[in-house]
């Protein structure tokens, strides 16, 4: 029987859907703070470096999914297609038969 932090929500905005995932890996870097915190309390220095990596971890993705939130802000819809237009031409140039 599963209590999960945060209820299970459709979410049909990408920028929404952004915010959300960046709200979820606050929670996590604050809990694995809390972790290590508590760790260094007893004297548990390996356990406390692991949880400050993982949170070391998280708070890379948290500054990803920030800066998609704001980059839907700045850029509007657009964004999401330029992204998809930069991605199709990476693909294209590593796909590109040698000479």
């Amino acid at each position: 029987n599963m209590n999960p932090a945060f209820a299970t929500q459709p979410i049909r905005d990408v920028r929404e859907a952004f915010e959300f995932a960046a709200k979820l890996e606050q929670n996590t870097v604050d809990s694995y703070n809390e972790y290590a915190h508590l760790c260094a309390e007893e004297n548990d220095a390996v356990s406390q470096l692991l949880f400050q990596e993982m949170s070391a971890e998280e708070e890379h993705h948290l500054d990803i999914f920030r800066t998609e939130a704001q980059n839907m802000i700045d850029y509007g819809s657009q964004y999401l297609m330029l992204q998809s237009t930069a991605h199709s031409k990476n693909v294209a140039k590593k796909n590109k038969p040698q000479k």
